[in-house]
């Protein structure tokens, strides 16, 4: 998806923006923005698209915190005074370059060998990609997709993991850079 940049903050804006109001409206509020799918992929390994999206959500309220990985997102964040969660991935893959996989990804994965991910993740701070090798990935929340058949077990699973490992499992607030 070819966009420019502007073009992109402003899509965000108004995405947030009408979020934010009905969230608003219902006598609750919006704690954090994370760009799905394509717009994702585009923050998370451009600068430009980075500043958009954080530029966009400090507009709508200074107080949103970016939910996302890579290191445009974390300087972009930065340079705004934006509250940054860096993220991983826990039930997909990753890349030798640190990309996620996404081809294969709606197989159902085992809860163990998730959570095993997640604590690996967590507790070390690495992953390990498809060829083997091993990654650094500064993830201090991770995504675990609510659209999989077993994603309570999953969920269940890994925080009782990460709580063993001994993890304290916070709100996304108590994490944020």
């Amino acid at each position: 998806m070819v966009v420019a940049p502007q073009d992109l903050r402003d899509y965000t804006v108004y995405q947030i923006g009408a979020l934010w109001a009905f969230a608003r409206a219902s006598g609750t509020r919006v704690q954090h923005v994370k760009p799905h799918g394509a717009m994702y992929v585009m923050a998370s390994e451009d600068d430009d698209y980075a500043r958009a999206v954080v530029e966009a959500a400090a507009e709508v309220d200074p107080e949103l915190i970016i939910l996302l990985r890579g290191e445009a997102v974390a300087n972009a964040a930065r340079a705004s005074g934006v509250r940054f969660v860096p993220e991983g991935y826990v039930d997909v893959d990753y890349a030798p370059d640190g990309s996620l996989v996404l081809s294969g990804a709606r197989r159902t994965p085992e809860p163990a060998a998730v959570a095993a991910r997640a604590v690996r993740l967590i507790a070390g701070g690495t992953a390990t990609a498809t060829d083997g090798s091993e990654l650094a990935v500064p993830a201090r929340s991770i995504c675990i997709h609510g659209d999989r058949s077993n994603a309570v077990e999953i969920a269940r699973t890994v925080r009782e993991a990460l709580v063993a490992a001994g993890v304290d499992v916070v709100p996304l607030a108590d994490v944020c850079f």
